[in-house]
């Protein structure tokens, strides 16, 4: 299959400036794998998917051209995808619009974009560009396995199990999150340290970002693949939005639990 042309706006023109941008094309999941495992790690990796007919694509296309050079090709890298000629990789991101960006680190999705939201794509760019540690998603999983990358699960061994299973009973609320109370590193863990202390819920806590095995191994032990995680008496109780919804059911659901 010969590659279709980028559209006009990611063209780039052989000069100086041009040359630090960092757009690549890419046109299957191969080249997709393998420029995932030659990158250094914590790159940020910023798929755009178009179709050359698309007014919408050329007006993004335009404004990744502009911001493209803002940023070195060590910490960010534009991979530009046809989505017509190009319908596995479309498929594999579990896309719906054809003007898409998808934000990738480490083989794992960060974040997608398309429609109104494609309007601060730059912002979000930005703020995954200046953190390494990001949630992620389930597509994140479906990810690294479709390309055949499984260490994102690890296998739980026994004395790994057992090490897990002490943290969750370290106290009676024991709170795994980005960063700590008092300095939380990510919304959803800022939001669920002030619902628990909102609900004058004593917990403890360990901070991820400190532990990539434990990080790591919490997804498959919980079988929940984003944190904060909350566990109550030992039992995972769920995300933020579980928490949430369990309060709307039953505003004493932290006194129920823990009694």
């Amino acid at each position: 299959m010969v590659p279709s042309p980028l559209p006009s706006d990611l063209q780039v023109q052989n000069s100086a400036k041009a040359q630090n941008m960092s757009l690549l094309t890419v046109d299957s999941i191969p080249h997709l794998e393998e420029i995932i495992i030659s990158e250094e790690k914590n790159k940020l990796l910023v798929l755009f998917f178009y179709t050359p007919t698309s007014e919408s694509c050329k007006q993004v296309s335009r404004k990744i051209r502009e911001v493209s050079v803002n940023y070195t090709k060590e910490s960010v890298k534009f991979l530009i995808i046809n989505a017509e000629s190009s319908p596995d990789l479309f498929d594999l991101f579990k896309l719906t619009s054809v003007s898409s960006l998808v934000l990738v680190r480490n083989g794992y999705v960060l974040r997608k974009l398309w429609g109104r939201s494609l309007g601060h794509f730059i912002n979000t760019v930005d703020e995954c560009a200046e953190s390494i540690f990001q949630s992620a998603s389930d597509e994140s999983y479906e990810f690294n396995r479709a390309i055949g990358n499984e260490a994102c699960k690890p296998e739980l061994n026994p004395a790994l199990t057992q090490k897990l299973s002490n943290l969750v009973q370290a106290a009676p609320a024991m709170l795994f999150l980005k960063g700590t109370p008092s300095e939380p590193y990510c919304g959803y863990s800022r939001q669920i340290v002030k619902l628990l202390r909102d609900h004058n819920v004593r917990f403890g806590y360990f901070n991820v970002l400190k532990n990539d095995v434990v990080r790591k191994a919490m997804k498959n032990y919980s079988d929940w693949p984003t944190f904060p995680q909350l566990y109550l008496n030992g039992e995972f109780q769920g995300g933020l939005d579980i928490i949430k919804e369990s309060l709307q059911e039953d505003p004493e659901f932290f006194k129920h639990v823990l009694q």
